[in-house]
């Protein structure tokens, strides 16, 4: 654990107001301090609030909180974990009768996960809109719910698209990490043959999708690299960057991080 997620682990437990936290707060700072796991030493300090019958309880319970405190930690910034948030609250008020209440969120909901591209997200948003029409007033006017579902942010063949191409990129890591240990004429044969069928996707250098542009320039790329083209490569490479750069909404922590861990994997 980083100094800050210790930080925010130990705060969060004693924000708690539960008394009974203080005894897994030390057991933490117990641990945190030995170089080699020591029952003995655990036992002797922390004793008798914790013993040999509770121990085992009671470092399972620890590990639940710090889990639970890292995934809070880790999605303080993430567009994807606040979407994923609001789609929870949409459940809620719905099985509590707010219909209206979710409605309102679904909207703006739909409306954020559409200009950050998690399309994943937005399955989810419309199967519980699809229990909203269930369960709701058979009264309530959809027609401006309709409307947000006809005004896709990219159309279904588009999507088809991107998907092949995330699976294609993938494909591309795998053999790049191949690559690294034994280029044989196997490994250059799928490599000439994914490229072969990169080609005729064509690259939609406007298209309205940015992750569908970053998987193509970047498989490409990174093809191109593992057959010794590098001038065309890293041309894909700087087109990824200047496409990335104008778009500030994936400027954002979590998708600043993607592309860097995109970049490194490549660079290698």
């Amino acid at each position: 654990m980083s100094t800050a997620e210790k930080f925010y682990f130990k705060r969060n437990l004693s924000s708690t107001g539960d008394n009974g936290q203080a005894i897994y707060k030390k057991l933490f700072d117990a641990l945190a301090k030995q170089s080699t796991y020591n029952e003995a030493d655990l036992l002797k300090k922390l004793g008798p609030a914790i013993n040999r019958k509770n121990l085992s309880f009671s470092k399972h319970y620890l590990q639940k909180q710090i889990c639970q405190a890292l995934v809070q930690h880790d999605s303080r910034n993430s567009v994807s974990q606040n979407i994923f948030h609001q789609a929870q609250l949409i459940r809620i008020y719905r099985q509590k009768g707010l219909t209206e209440e979710a409605h309102a969120l679904w909207k703006k909901a739909v409306h954020e996960a559409r200009s950050h591209e998690t399309f994943g997200l937005l399955g989810l948003l419309k199967n519980e809109f699809e229990k909203i029409l269930l369960f709701s007033n058979l009264h309530t006017r959809y027609d401006q719910m309709h409307g947000l579902f006809q005004k896709r942010s990219i159309t279904y063949e588009e999507y088809a698209r991107l998907m092949t191409l995330r699976d294609m990129y993938t494909e591309t890591l795998l053999l790049k990490r191949n690559a690294h240990f034994d280029l044989d004429d196997s490994l250059q044969q799928r490599i000439h043959e994914m490229l072969d069928h990169l080609h005729e996707m064509k690259e939609e250098k406007d298209g309205n999708s940015f992750w569908s542009r970053h998987y193509y320039r970047m498989s490409k790329g990174t093809l191109l690299y593992l057959l010794n083209r590098s001038k065309e490569a890293f041309q894909d490479f700087i087109d990824c960057w200047n496409d990335w750069k104008k778009n500030p909404r994936f400027r954002s922590e979590e998708h600043t991080s993607e592309l860097q861990s995109h970049s490194d994997l490549v660079c290698r």
